[in-house]
């Protein structure tokens, strides 16, 4: 498969004379004397390697930072960004090729499967273009191939929503799995489900769930069409994303030469292979806010997801070290280590078997994220130690080197044959979930779709087996509230509610979806902006530059991606026309900033940010930082002898320190102090 796969992409990229290989926009306007071969086997295959290109770009330079799963530090903040880059991809490289495909194929007997593949997938990039900006041009946008045009009228939100929904209604009527066709109405090989043959089931299972997904994306805006596409697609359950295997889940190739590799290989990994070091700025890390979730809720997807603190760093490289506060037996010594200045005294009074020590110690951590920004608000500053005039409280995410944080896991997420989850077995199960609540849809419970939502999550982990433990938990089990870790400066939480009514049972849904789409930037921000459900912090920052935000000090992120530059001078009226679309539409909107065309205009589809109306009471102003990563506290116990029976039981040393040593790079600081751990016996009277 392999083989094929190669020779379909070096055809592509060698200049066929395939329509595919045409990329030149403006040649395709104006020239109604071309012929174009569209054979599928070869358009195809490349519309699906730009939009991969395309996400590991959104990815990277967005959306990643976005969701608040990763930082990827280079792009923190609500950068302005004129992405025409993303633009030109998408209708110059992706749409037109697919909207060649359907002219050419549109009402020919044979093609219908084709055909409905080619309109899913043009339905999936005007989901992520619509989703990403708001307005844009969808029923002008792909003219036919001999018209010369120049202007390109936008459409509304609910417009493109309401088209995309057509679109997929329509794919789905198309697909014919047991035609005379079927072995030649398809793809050989199936670069999408990587099958030397298209399974025509996956596919409508694929545009289905993508289906149910725009409509309860759009739900807000469009709730009556939502629900009439969301419960078309409910009459039959089979053809929705049904196991790990019906996964949208394109893989890059391994072939360099022919550059058929992930972008995030040649956007950095490249780099780090040829000079054997990672760059802690342009390398995706594990957020503080996702990590308190992992942390608070015991979550075994982390290994899968992120590596250890030092995993793979050569040994001279010191590892991270958290101080934190335990109790030991009390060690009543003269002098030396254990000091104590009090030793006369414990000596004669023989009840050292009745005290313990309070001590500082340092020890290692198996995973610690990055902090999302380096600088602090100006009016902000970190408080002084208690009884200290000049010593004030340290960072606990200082590190001592890159490599103590924990990164991305290269394989599948970045290495070159990375695979690009588009939607899993779990997004589906969630999906059902929701529309279990919402719209009374689903032959099964809410609760039974988000249990085995969770319990999908896990298999696609290969960590099926650890469901059971997971769901137990409050918080995770379904009507439960569960209390998070605060973020180490306090404003933050990972509280899950879910015990009560609708809303707190889809908070669970929406968390649990963003949980186990990890990696997968788009859905993640698009589901927090329509939800609000973990209603992250601001990202705190001194100067912001970007026009309409709340604070100089913080911004809450980007609402949405600013159009091309280029749109003002090429489509000029129809570029403002668009901007009165959005405003108009918006929730949030914002029409002074950046005369319009701004990040921080909420799209049509989302829900006001409720942090937004309390962000300069909780804020704004003058704030004294007191650093506590409570997530790292009490980490192997909250004892010394606790500390100590895991390093044994970790590494098989019989040495005390050697084990502490080796398991923890275990430190001791110093005594803080000594105390009873019950009540010693009263002297006996004297007679």
């Amino acid at each position: 498969m392999k083989k094929k796969i190669c020779i379909a992409l070096i055809a592509l990229f060698c200049g066929t004379g395939y329509y595919g290989c045409t990329d030149k926009f403006e040649e395709i306007n104006t020239n109604p004397h071309k012929s174009y071969d569209t054979d599928f086997k070869y358009v195809f295959p490349g519309t699906v390697l730009k939009t991969m290109r395309l996400i590991g770009e959104l990815n990277y330079t967005h959306l990643l930072n976005n969701s608040r799963m990763v930082t990827i530090l280079f792009n923190v903040g609500s950068v302005e960004d004129t992405s025409d880059a993303f633009y030109n991809q998408a209708y110059r490289d992706i749409l037109r090729d697919l909207h060649a495909v359907e002219v050419d194929y549109e009402g020919k007997d044979g093609y219908q499967n084709r055909l409905a593949m080619a309109k899913t997938w043009e339905a999936y990039v005007f989901y992520i273009l619509v989703s990403l900006y708001g307005p844009i041009p969808m029923s002008d946008a792909l003219l036919d191939l001999t018209e010369n045009k120049s202007s390109f009228k936008y459409d509304s939100e609910a417009q493109v929503y309401t088209r995309i929904l057509e679109l997929l209604k329509e794919a789905g009527d198309l697909y014919q799995p047991n035609s005379q066709y079927s072995s030649t109405d398809c793809l050989k090989p199936d670069f999408v489900f990587n099958l030397t043959q298209s399974d025509i089931r996956k596919w409508q299972r694929f545009t289905n769930t993508l289906r149910l997904n725009v409509a309860m994306h759009a739900q807000s805006l469009l709730p009556e069409l939502a629900q009439e596409h969301a419960a078309a697609v409910f009459s039959d359950e089979s053809l929705l994303i049904s196991s790990n295997g019906d996964n949208v889940a394109p893989r890059y190739g391994n072939d360099i030469s022919i550059n058929d590799v992930s972008y995030y290989y040649n956007r950095f990994l490249k780099a780090i292979d040829a000079n054997g070091t990672w760059g802690k700025t342009t390398f995706p890390i594990m957020s503080e806010y996702f990590a308190l979730y992992l942390f608070s809720y015991k979550d075994p997807r982390i290994e899968t997801y992120f590596t250890q603190s030092n995993e793979g760093s050569p040994a001279s490289i010191s590892a991270f070290q958290f101080t934190d506060t335990i109790t030991s037996i009390h060690r009543c010594e003269r002098s030396g280590t254990y000091k104590c200045n009090d030793y006369a005294e414990h000596q004669d009074d023989h009840l050292n078997d009745y005290r313990r020590d309070s001590v500082l110690v340092d020890y290692s951590v198996p995973y610690v994220p990055v902090k999302e920004v380096l600088n602090l608000p100006d009016n902000w500053e970190i408080a002084l130690k208690p009884g200290s005039t000049s010593v004030r409280y340290d960072d606990p995410l200082n590190t001592s080197d890159d490599n103590n944080l924990s990164r991305v896991k290269r394989r599948d997420y970045l290495e070159t044959n990375a695979v690009v989850v588009l939607y899993n077995y779990a997004d589906a199960c969630f999906l059902k979930a929701e529309a279990k609540i919402k719209f009374g849809l689903g032959s099964k419970s809410a609760e039974k779709y988000y249990k085995e939502g969770v319990e999908a999550a896990f298999e696609y982990c290969g960590i099926k087996t650890q469901a059971a433990a997971y769901l137990a938990q409050p918080g995770i089990a379904w009507n439960t509230d569960g209390q998070g870790y605060y973020d180490r400066m306090g404003f933050y939480s990972a509280d899950i509610h879910g015990a009560g009514g609708d809303e707190n049972h889809l908070e669970q849904i929406y968390k649990q979806r963003t949980f186990g789409c990890f990696f997968n930037g788009l859905e993640a921000w698009n589901l927090e902006r329509r939800t609000r459900a973990f209603r992250w912090p601001p990202i705190f920052m001194s100067n912001m530059s970007v026009e309409g935000m709340v604070s100089p000090d913080y911004s809450f992120g980007r609402e949405r991606l600013n159009y091309p530059l280029v749109e003002m001078t090429r489509n000029g009226d129809e570029y403002y026309r668009a901007i009165q679309l959005l405003q108009a539409a918006s929730p949030n909107g914002n029409p002074a900033a950046r005369w319009g065309d701004n990040t921080v205009t909420a799209l049509a589809f989302t829900k006001v940010d409720p942090e937004i109306a309390v962000a300069e009471s909780k804020y704004g102003g003058y704030r004294q930082i007191v650093y506590h990563a409570a997530y790292f506290s009490h980490y192997w116990g909250t004892t010394y002898e606790e500390l100590l029976a895991k390093a044994l039981a970790m590494t098989g040393e019989t040495s005390d320190s050697r084990a502490l040593t080796k398991a923890f790079n275990y430190k001791y600081g110093q005594r803080l102090s000594t105390y009873y751990w019950q009540e010693p016996p009263m002297p006996e009277p004297e007679e």
